[in-house]
């Protein structure tokens, strides 16, 4: 019997792991000419308004409408230090340590104080506004309205100006605070805010080293403002009524600043363009 070469035994080897590849490669690719023929023809999604009569059409789909403010993700993303003040806040109004209450306005809830202001002592007041300022960066109702309108109140005092010195840090950062996490329209109550304070005596000149604290998170919606003529994009324009507060406020802050206000705000906000070169 005659032998076979070694080389030739090798040939064959090599030729048969081809085939056999060559096999594989193919029902593979049989497998996945089956799965495209018999594969179900996905259908055309259509996005229609909602409330809409093409809405109850086959093959369409509801386009949800953009929503200007998710109150839930602001809340979630909130720093512990900012719900540690709101929680406080809320305590303190629970526990009656801020005596007012409640009551029905014209078109909202309103407060009135059990007690007469101007009969306050500078001991009280001070106790007031470090329980109120906690609560300026809250956005659920009623506490809102009970910390924007019992600090306003207290503003308006005689003898605030001489607190205010003392709480001024733990008052900006309630309002940095605030102004991180509200909406434009807790952002314009919070810039009112500061334009109150700013016409209390020495209050603007002592604002001046925190500007940089107070306007960073107005940088961004500042430089969106708009001076279309359009009256119609003025009134609906939310963005629009929040840079004209914002320059009312730069406005405010430099007429009250003293001479270093213009440097100041210009390095927080530089497109910010002083009043008196208009005069």
């Amino acid at each position: 019997m005659a032998r076979r070469s070694k080389s030739l035994h090798i040939f064959e080897e090599r030729e048969q792991k081809n085939n056999r590849e060559n096999n594989n490669i193919n029902f593979v690719k049989d497998n996945k000419r089956l799965q495209i023929t018999y594969e179900k023809q996905k259908s055309f999604i259509k996005l229609v308004p909602p409330f809409s009569i093409q809405s109850t059409q086959k093959n369409t789909e509801v386009f949800t409408l953009p929503c200007k403010y998710a109150k839930s993700s602001k809340i979630k993303n909130m720093d512990d230090v900012t719900k540690k003040m709101i929680n406080r806040f809320k305590t303190a109004y629970l526990d009656r340590q801020i005596p007012l209450q409640l009551v029905d306005g014209i078109k909202k809830k309103t407060i009135l104080w059990n007690i007469p202001l101007k009969e306050m002592d500078i001991m009280t007041i001070n106790k007031l506004i470090r329980i109120v300022t906690l609560g300026l960066p809250c956005s659920e109702s009623p506490y809102e309205t009970i910390a924007l309108e019992a600090f306003d109140s207290l503003l308006c005092l005689p003898g605030t100006e001489y607190v205010i010195f003392q709480v001024l840090t733990e008052i900006v950062t309630a309002i940095r605070k605030a102004l991180d996490y509200g909406n434009d329209e807790k952002k314009i109550k919070i810039l009112g805010i500061i334009i109150k304070m700013t016409k209390i005596k020495h209050i603007g000149i002592s604002l001046v080293p925190y500007y940089k604290q107070l306007l960073s998170p107005l940088r961004q919606p500042y430089s969106k403002i708009s001076f279309s003529n359009e009256k119609a994009n003025k009134k609906n324009d939310s963005n629009y009524h929040l840079s004209q507060y914002i320059h009312k406020t730069l406005v405010a802050l430099e007429e009250s600043g003293g001479k270093n206000a213009l440097v100041n705000i210009c390095y927080v906000i530089p497109h910010y363009q002083s009043i008196y070169y208009y005069q």
